[in-house]
């Protein structure tokens, strides 16, 4: 008759198989909820004092960390001098970078700089260690190969300030590889732990998944893993150090945190270590200071956001992305950093409705020179029907 003979010892052991299987898709979504969780209560709300002070230019004015303010007090005949922060950030910017300030003297404190700086050393110099990728290559690539196609940088992370959690499980390793399988030329995966709810061992995992995942779908014409971009906010050459060793293949700068400086500085320090730059701007001074400080070459490309640095919302309208790539500021820059330099948009791309579509928007960016855009709540709320 052919039918399948009932084994009672098979099908214990099949059930068995099946039980044990459930516990470990149980345990780790667990372990998922758990670490968002954790995420989610480590992450800051940012508490300003009111309308913050600006420059003439219009730009904000920022004041860096207070480190040791405190007050007297006296117990007996001893008088003790107590840490208290008293000082209130003036924007959301401004508090950012102050708690980043203090995350980066937490890390310190556990890897010494001389000490991170002799592992990258030797990381660099193993031929076993993985070693940065070109990040803007493939991108370029993928624009070609369509014709000039508006190209879409997929952005994984966990939160947004003014969101909260994107996702009801954060998974990077899942994420990664259906970015790569749906064909990513390169992904963006924000590892800022104050705001965004990331950490270092995202950047790593997703390094890992994109390159299981591309030697899974490999066929006769190879399959490149999409390279790894950290979008985080950089103030110190520590934090540089730190994503080499994580497996980054680029980074983010914010021109609005930085000073000429620190944003010529940083951008030396990142070419050292092979790791190609992405500078964002959400101001025309801003695009006036990168093409001041900068020379040609020094970085891969520009990005302007939609986001307000004062209170880290949105223009909901998505205005000011299009303003700056229309800006006779950018032209100018692109005249002195080539023509072919690649700019791209951000902030709730994918979100923004310009006459009740989503798409339209696109092809405003794209009618006003934008190369392409990094999209993260788009894709998280498109992705969980939101």
């Amino acid at each position: 008759t052919k039918r399948p003979v009932y084994s009672p010892r098979n099908a214990a052991i099949q059930k068995a198989n099946d039980d044990l299987q459930k516990q470990k898709e149980e345990a780790e979504l667990k372990a998922l909820d758990d670490e968002n969780t954790k995420r989610t209560l480590l992450t800051k709300t940012q508490t300003t004092s009111g309308s913050a002070p600006r420059s003439e230019d219009g730009e904000l004015i920022i004041k860096r960390r207070e480190v040791h303010s405190g007050r007297a007090i006296s117990v007996s005949t001893v008088e003790w001098s107590v840490a208290e922060k008293t000082a209130v950030p003036t924007s959301a910017l401004e508090g950012f970078m102050w708690d980043k300030e203090a995350e980066v003297d937490r890390f310190r404190e556990r890897v010494p700089l001389p000490n991170l700086l002799s592992q990258v050393k030797v990381s660099m110099m193993d031929p076993g260690s993985s070693k940065p990728r070109d990040w803007i290559g493939p991108i370029l690539q993928s624009a070609d190969a369509a014709n000039g196609k508006f190209v879409i940088i997929p952005e994984c992370k966990r939160m947004e300030p003014t969101m909260g959690s994107l996702r009801k499980r954060y998974n990077i390793p899942k994420l990664v590889k259906q970015f790569t399988q749906a064909g990513a030329p390169a992904i963006s995966i924000n590892c800022d732990g104050v705001l965004f709810g990331g950490t270092l061992e995202d950047i790593t995992a997703a390094r890992e998944a994109a390159s299981s995942a591309a030697v899974a779908m490999s066929t006769e014409d190879g399959v490149i893993a999409p390279p790894v971009l950290a979008s985080d906010l950089i103030l110190y050459p520590y934090q540089l150090y730190k994503l080499r060793l994580a497996g980054a293949d680029a980074i983010s700068l914010v021109a609005g945190s930085l000073s000429n400086k620190d944003l010529l500085y940083l951008t030396k320090i990142a070419k050292s270590l092979q790791l190609q730059v992405v500078i964002s701007v959400s101001t025309k001074v801003q695009i006036q200071k990168v093409m001041n400080s900068l020379d040609k070459g020094s970085f891969a490309a520009l990005s302007v956001t939609n986001r307000d640095m004062e209170t880290f919302g949105f223009d909901e309208n998505g205005s000011q992305a299009i303003s700056l790539l229309e800006s006779s500021e950018l032209a100018e820059l692109k005249e002195k950093h080539g023509d072919d330099l690649p700019v791209f948009a951000e902030g709730r791309v994918g979100l923004i409705n310009h006459e009740g579509d989503s798409s339209a928007y696109i092809q405003k960016l794209k009618e006003a020179g934008a190369f392409g855009a990094f999209v993260g709540s788009g894709l998280a709320k498109k992705k969980e029907g939101m």
